[in-house]
């Protein structure tokens, strides 16, 4: 069994925000909201958007969130943009409490076409060593 590498914890989290997105629509029944999920990881976000075959760990979030969202409502946000990586980066309670993170960015309170637009490539050594084998490739 392979271990959880960042990029596969990202994806999980991917995962985990698509059930959440799905729970909370459903238990409050709201009908066709517009949703967007941004993740900075590009590794999570071009599986999620690839049509590759994933070996089983990623085919299996993959196939999650494709069936709990749309691959179009999937957005990059840059690293230093993203809010919600605050706790993970080991800040204090005083520094969370007084920081962005409640209210998000300010990015996001701007017209969308005002977003920050992200080109990112993802490392390919890492996306490529969660391909399927094929059987003639081993034997």
């Amino acid at each position: 069994m392979k271990s959880l590498s960042i990029p596969r914890l990202e994806l999980l989290a991917c995962s985990i925000g698509a059930r959440l997105s799905q729970s909370v629509t459903s238990d409050m029944k709201l009908k066709n909201l517009p949703k967007m999920f941004w993740s900075d990881s590009a590794d999570a976000l071009y599986w999620i958007k690839g049509m590759e075959n994933w070996a089983p760990f990623v085919y299996n979030r993959v196939k999650e969130i494709r069936s709990l969202t749309n691959t179009e409502d999937w957005y990059h946000v840059p690293r230093p943009l993203n809010a919600a990586d605050l706790p993970s980066r080991g800040c204090n309670v005083e520094t969370l409490a007084m920081s962005r993170w409640w209210e998000g960015m300010d990015w996001l309170k701007r017209p969308p076409e005002e977003w920050p637009k992200s080109n990112v490539t993802p490392d390919f050594d890492i996306i490529n060593s969660e391909k399927k084998e094929d059987c003639h490739q081993r034997c």
